[in-house]
């Protein structure tokens, strides 16, 4: 569902127009959850972990930038 998210928030004419800097944050947060994804689907909580850590930390890069 997050992988989702973001690929379809990509597509918003809001989203476009917070400028490139914020649809990259958008893509990357999009290729980690689908990298998440895969990890649980395949029961790799060694790789489920470190991409939930990955995708935290582009929310958190994301969200001072653009939010807080």
């Amino acid at each position: 569902m997050l992988w989702e998210l973001y690929r379809e928030m990509a597509r918003m004419d809001e989203a476009k127009g917070k400028g490139e800097d914020f649809l990259k944050h958008s893509g990357d947060a999009e290729k980690v959850a689908g990298e998440l994804e895969a990890a649980l689907r395949g029961g790799n909580n060694e790789a489920a972990t470190a991409a939930f850590k990955g995708l935290k930390k582009n929310c958190d890069s994301c969200h001072s930038a653009y939010r807080n």
